[in-house]
């Protein structure tokens, strides 16, 4: 189990690449963030940059169940949104985007098929290109790998609140 507190955007997509390994067991990757505008890269250990959509889209393919979560405000104020941008996580059965009203927290939950290997992220980044690249603000997150007995309570307490943040979300009505 490590913790890390990530206090540069390289540190930042580090960390979500190596949470959305599409080598790793994932049953359960849940996304909460109030903005999801544009196409945020993220690192990738094989040399290219590769987009968060793309990477949930590709986990959802292959039978995770990725569930998006952005705040209507993301939708209603900005002139850059996009729901194409879903396009790939929505084409699987496996994929679900939802929007919830006021939504502010920012973070990514992995939950892992193995116990040993849960792991999340909470952040001040939204996951756009302007939160995970060096031409936004400065951002800090803290990261937790491989979670298992010391800090059962919080992943437990982490999941709950995603769950029910899921639950009190409305679909989003795509035209793609």
């Amino acid at each position: 189990m490590t913790i890390e507190i990530l206090k540069t955007k390289d540190e930042l997509q580090d960390a979500i690449d190596r949470m959305l390994d599409l080598n790793r067991d994932i049953a359960i990757v849940r996304v909460i963030t109030m903005n999801f505008l544009d196409y945020a890269y993220i690192s990738s250990k094989f040399g290219y940059k590769e987009c968060l959509h793309e990477r949930l889209g590709r986990l959802a393919g292959k039978g995770s169940q990725v569930t998006v979560v952005i705040s209507d405000r993301c939708i209603k104020e900005s002139k850059s949104f996009d729901e194409k941008i879903f396009r790939k996580i929505l084409s699987s059965s496996n994929g679900n985007v939802k929007v919830r009203r006021n939504l502010h927290a920012k973070f990514i939950l992995v939950i892992s098929r193995k116990d040993v290997d849960n792991s999340f992220l909470i952040t001040s980044a939204n996951f756009t290109s302007t939160g995970l690249t060096h031409k936004g603000g400065n951002e800090i997150g803290i990261f937790f790998e491989k979670c298992y007995k010391e800090h059962e309570k919080l992943f437990k307490v982490l999941r709950e609140y995603s769950r029910d943040i899921i639950s009190n979300s409305t679909h989003l009505k795509a035209n793609i």
